[in-house]
């Protein structure tokens, strides 16, 4: 029978500690310890009660803290968390084990709420990787030879069993290696310049891990987590398709390459992701969201409802999935639903800078531009840097008459994501308002290289080519617009009138004939294509649309005129 005071549980978080787990489990049972840790997934929850059956049965409750470590702690359900308190619970010697250059600062302490907000106060061992023989003689000499408070509480027979083939299959492996143990430092190192923001220190470091452990899954994963972040989505696809083919049941790494792929434009190849993560994890919160997404973006816009509902049922306070959804029911015309979708992701998610931004444009839309500003500036409180947030505030402060603030939030905007062609299509037309024709050129032109399917673009630099003089340029853009959008019959009334005064009269008649069709109460459409009549010499038909004309406005004097004289023309003949 084992002595009680040499018994000890490992808790660490597998994903950032393993091979230091390992190596400490090691060097205890070569010292005569009766050790307990666990190789699988401890965040399963599959083999819980005989877990906490072997914290309550053994004195010493070795805890490993490396960089990484606490984050999901802040997760109630986490089970890391669950094993501490419950470690705390009872009394044990708990001895947490800093590694690899963990630290209780300001962030590690934000993850410490409830009963874990007094783990900092308990003794701590720190172990240093080049001292690692002498850290763990200073753990068995010291640290281990404390008494735990609470009683021990054997363990029921029948776990005897399972908890020996966790005994077994960790002893079986090979003790790590120097180098192993190197990697993990360095992964860990690398989890450590994350938290500081320093991503290219991160990927240094993540990449002598990968050169010394080429199998080290967690390093990929992270890398890529890095890259994504830094724009390089190549290179993160890379990495989670490594991660993938290394553990093919990771349901994370194809939710992460699913991200990647989705803001790459590649929605297609993000569904597959998507679709893989809930095959493997079917109640996948965040994996319903983003196939949400793909699916809208491909024109399932019934799938993406579907995702979304999935995902509040099993999250009712999702505030992605109720600011995407209120998303999909303004562009069906639902927009009490889209209201009241935004309001529940802010009501869940104060601090949701995207919901705000997304209630400020359908405020706008109704009118209420003053509320569309004040959405806005919280947004801008919560996020300065949401450069979206300065578009919209930048719509309402025009709409305001405040031209000179418009134009800043627009400025600020383009500074901050100089690919934001919304910002650069406002500016233009707020300088061509001003009559800075050059500078709203150039940000038309930029609107259209950074997206050529911005058609509103394309209709004020056709305006501003038409005021130029240059009317070649302005059918060119009259032209990519009815390709990009055949429903705005203004760009028809416009372009018919270029071709009027070309003296392309079968041009003209075709464009102000299909604006009518678009909108028959558009009366200057009317007024325009009776002209056309007249001078091909069907001057019933001229009549009859200068009649409608003047039905539609009785004040359009060019109407009026145009009908008094060909009424005298006739009159002569």
């Amino acid at each position: 029978m084992p002595d009680p005071s040499k018994t000890v549980f490992i808790s660490y978080r597998r994903q950032v500690s393993s091979y230091i787990a390992r190596a400490i489990f090691m060097d205890l049972r070569a010292h005569g310890y009766d050790v307990f840790m666990d190789v699988e997934s401890i965040d399963s929850g599959a083999f819980d009660t005989i877990i906490l059956n072997q914290i309550a049965a053994r004195v010493h409750f070795v805890l490993i803290l490396a960089p990484g470590s606490l984050e999901r702690c802040a997760e109630p359900d986490d089970w890391l968390r669950r094993e501490i308190e419950y470690a705390m619970d009872l009394g044990r010697n708990v001895v947490p084990v800093l590694a690899n250059g963990f630290q209780y600062d300001d962030r590690a302490r934000g993850y410490l709420t409830g009963k874990l907000s007094g783990l900092p106060r308990y003794n701590a061992l720190t172990l240093y990787h080049e001292y690692f023989d002498a850290g763990m003689s200073k753990l068995r000499t010291r640290f281990l030879k404390q008494p735990a408070a609470g009683a021990v509480i054997p363990a029921p027979p029948d776990d005897a069993a399972a908890v020996q083939r966790r005994i077994d299959e960790v002893s079986s492996q090979p003790t790590p290696t120097g180098e192993e143990l190197t990697a993990e430092k360095f992964f860990n190192q690398g989890l450590a310049s994350i938290e500081q923001g320093d991503y290219d220190g991160a990927i240094a470091h993540f990449n002598e891990s990968i050169r010394l452990a080429p199998g080290a899954v967690a390093a990929y994963g992270n890398r890529g987590i890095v890259r994504a972040r830094q724009g390089d989505l190549a290179g993160a696809i890379e990495d989670f398709s490594e991660v993938i083919r290394l553990t093919p049941a990771d349901a994370r790494a194809h939710y992460n390459r699913g991200m990647a792929r989705y803001d790459r434009g590649d929605a297609a190849g993000a569904l597959d992701d998507y679709n893989a993560a809930l095959d493997i994890q079917p109640q996948y919160t965040e994996a319903l969201v983003g196939r949400g997404n793909a699916r809208r973006v491909l024109g399932d816009l019934d799938g993406a409802r579907s995702d979304w509902d999935a995902a509040l049922r099993l999250d009712p306070a999702n505030a992605v999935a109720l600011s995407n959804r209120g998303n999909l029911r303004w562009q069906q015309g639902d927009s009490n639903g889209a209201r009241a979708d935004y309001d529940a992701a802010i009501h869940a998610d104060p601090n949701y800078a995207s919901a705000y931004h997304n209630r400020a444009l359908l405020r706008i839309e109704s009118g209420d531009v003053t509320g569309a500003r004040a959405d806005c500036d919280t947004a801008l409180r919560i996020d300065p840097q949401h450069a979206e947030s300065y578009v919209t505030r930048g719509v309402a402060r025009r709409q305001q008459g405040d031209a000179a603030g418009a134009l800043q939030d627009w400025n600020t905007a383009i500074q901050l994501d100089p690919a934001k062609a919304a910002a650069y299509n406002n500016r233009a037309a707020l300088r061509r308002e001003q009559g800075d024709s050059a500078g709203a050129l150039a940000d038309y032109d930029a609107t259209i290289r950074l997206d050529p399917h911005y058609f509103n673009a394309y209709y004020g630099r056709a305006l501003l080519r038409s005021m130029l003089g240059d009317q070649d340029g302005a059918l060119a853009d009259y032209d990519a617009l009815i390709r990009l959008n055949p429903q705005i019959f203004e760009a028809y009334v416009n372009r018919g009138a270029i071709h009027t005064q070309r003296g392309n009269l079968a041009g003209a008649l075709a464009d102000f004939s299909t604006a009518v069709e678009l909108n028959p109460r558009h009366a200057m459409a009317h007024n325009n294509r009776g002209w056309i009549y007249q001078q091909m010499g069907d001057h019933d038909r001229a009549l009859a649309d200068y009649d409608t004309a003047l039905k539609l406005d009785p004040t359009l004097k060019l109407a009026r005129n145009n009908r008094d004289l060909l009424h005298r023309l006739k009159k002569r003949r």
